[in-house]
């Protein structure tokens, strides 16, 4: 439950870049894509027996490629279905659900609500 964990933790870029790490990210903003990125690449280079920068051209072993075996994408440029939409402001997180292919599916959201423990258990 990404929610309840940015929830939980201290709000700074860091501590959500490792809450992150324990789900699959598909797009991120670019303030925090890098850091992202070079933990995702470590993690894919020892899953598929390659090296970084092999990882870093498009190379992956298998018969099975998962959304968690590509570099996350720069959020701009998403544009598959996303469940939930965050917006951090200092220490308060407000979310939203989404229902759609992003970013169209902004347009008919609703506005974001302050995230409680609640609502974070149950996205």
């Amino acid at each position: 439950m990404f929610g309840l964990g940015v929830f939980n933790c201290d709000k700074s870029v860091p501590a959500i870049v490792e809450v992150a790490k324990e789900h699959t990210i598909d797009a991120a903003d670019i303030a925090i894509l890098e850091n992202l990125n070079r933990h995702r690449i470590k993690t894919l280079a020892k899953k598929h027996r390659l090296t970084q920068a092999e990882i870093r051209a498009g190379k992956r072993r298998g018969c099975v490629i998962c959304a968690e075996d590509y570099e996350i994408g720069i959020i701009d440029s998403y544009g598959d279905w996303a469940e939930y939409q965050y917006d951090l402001r200092g220490q308060k997180v407000y979310f939203r659900p989404l229902s759609g292919f992003y970013p169209k599916s902004i347009n008919k959201a609703r506005r974001f609500k302050l995230l409680t423990k609640e609502a974070a258990k149950k996205d």
